[in-house]
């Protein structure tokens, strides 16, 4: 499975970053939209179980208090 390149979430807002994913990501699935920020981990959990992306070993968002590092782990197995 290759890696895709997607935006690296430091120094950018939460829902900039997911929208960007939503693009980023689209050959792996349809991503489903963030609409509301504090539901990033319920969002992420769905990320990371596509198929495709699953098989890369993501991070569980339900370890992480904070999105950006989450979505910084996330981004280092996607790149």
């Amino acid at each position: 499975m290759r890696t895709h390149r997607i935006v690296d979430p430091r120094g950018v807002d939460l829902q900039y970053w997911a929208d960007t994913l939503c693009l980023d990501l689209d050959e792996y699935a349809v991503i489903p939209q963030l609409y509301s920020e504090s539901e990033w981990q319920n969002w992420a959990a769905g990320l990371i179980g596509i198929n495709g992306i699953s098989q890369l070993n993501p991070p569980s968002p339900y370890q992480f208090d904070d999105w950006q590092e989450w979505a910084y782990r996330f981004y280092q197995v996607l790149n």
